[in-house]
């Protein structure tokens, strides 16, 4: 009798069902999670038999210990802390993309978000160079008194080095898992979008060329952010006038792609153009920053602490925002082309019906466009037939 009753809640207990992108999800979090917590290790020790523990934590906390009074002096006092502070970013920053391109099922940004993440492979192993380099040449400077400008009895480097040899590690786990999952993910939402847009070949390829723009202008704010945070903080040092408007363009790149998405959705061509003129303007400035990085000049010296890194987060920034206008523009040629109609229902099940829109019927009975409320757009003769469906 027992083993009936065992049997019958056994079968009769709820399962856990992941979805793809459920497991997606977890992956991305949970090495996030890890390494944040890697970076927030504590260390717990004792010298000579004293009963007082020092408390160890957090690769910050590590550094601004290590560095003396006088260390204000050096550029890389603030060139490790700013990095460190961008790569935690990073992770959270991609934790929200992932909820977004899933939320949104966004393939082009999911299958984006692996890259990235195998970006912060690599950020994550330079980073450990870089740091144990600036440990060692702070070791050996001094300031104008002879006085060392760190306390050379601290030993950092052995104090951090695991979480920097096991951060790479995981993160590279991570991305073989994200990766194998990404193959699947896109059949899944291949097959969604496809239901969606009733199978329509040409309106899928302008589709994927709209989630294009909205991943792209999610990686250009990071990138743009990025090598501005260095660049206020190791070369303006937190001074002058060139530092508030640096702080003006990084409030820019916050808005202006929110603007850009509102505007590409809504379809507006003089928008647009603005919008793609600020975006060229942004890749004259790199290009520009570029050249006082490299050229002799008076400030030169100022660059040379942050010179690889900020020629890195400059130069995929000009990449990153020259893809961006050319999709840009390739979503201006696909505007009145029916996309429009298929953007409001986004969201909403296949199938299910929009209050707001509506298909016109030309003389010949066939649909001849949609209406949303304050605008008309016509459809193209080889629009009309992706619209029958919908219609029926």
């Amino acid at each position: 009798m027992s083993e009936k009753v065992a049997e019958s809640v056994k079968r009769n207990a709820p399962r856990l069902r992941l979805t793809l992108p459920q497991i997606f999800c977890i992956v991305g979090f949970v090495q996030a999670a890890v390494v944040i917590g890697l970076y927030r290790y504590e260390q717990r020790h004792s010298e000579d038999n004293s009963s007082a523990d020092e408390e160890l934590s957090y690769v910050f906390a590590q550094w601004q210990q290590y560095m003396g009074p006088n260390s204000f002096q050096v550029p890389s006092n603030y060139v490790v802390p700013t990095n460190l502070a961008i790569i935690l970013f990073a992770f959270v920053y991609e934790c929200l993309l992932i909820c977004d391109a899933i939320y949104n099922q966004n393939s082009v940004q999911v299958t984006a978000v692996c890259f990235i993440n195998a970006g912060l492979v690599v950020t994550t192993a330079l980073s450990r160079l870089q740091l144990k380099n600036a440990i060692y040449s702070m070791a050996d400077a001094r300031d104008a008194n002879g006085q060392p400008l760190v306390h050379l009895d601290q030993d950092i480097w052995g104090n951090v080095r695991g979480i920097m040899i096991a951060s790479p590690i995981i993160l590279g786990i991570g991305t073989a898992l994200l990766f194998a999952i990404l193959f699947k993910l896109l059949k899944h939402f291949s097959w969604i979008k496809y239901q969606h847009l009733n199978g329509d070949l040409i309106m899928r390829r302008r589709y994927l060329v709209y989630q294009g723009f909205l991943a792209l202008l999610k990686i250009d704010f990071f990138m743009v952010i990025a090598f501005l945070t260095i660049y206020a903080v190791n070369v303006l040092s937190w001074r002058g006038w060139e530092f508030y408007a640096t702080i003006a363009f990084a409030i820019g790149m916050i808005l202006i792609p929110l603007l850009a998405a509102y505007l590409v959705r809504r379809e507006s061509v003089p928008g647009m153009l603005v919008i793609l003129t600020l975006f060229s303007a942004a890749i004259a400035y790199f290009v520009f920053k570029l050249h006082l990085m490299y050229a002799p000049s008076k400030t030169h010296y100022l660059y040379e602490a942050t010179l690889t890194i900020s020629t890195s987060y400059a130069c995929l920034s000009i990449f990153f925002l020259s893809l961006t206008v050319a999709c840009g523009v390739v979503c201006m040629l696909n505007f009145g082309h029916g996309l429009r109609g298929y953007l409001v229902n986004e969201h909403q099940e296949v199938g299910e019906e929009v209050a707001d829109v509506h298909y016109g019927v030309g003389l010949r009975g066939g649909p001849q466009g949609v209406n949303l409320g304050d605008s008309y757009i016509s459809l193209a003769p080889r629009d009309r037939m992706s619209r029958r469906l919908s219609l029926d």
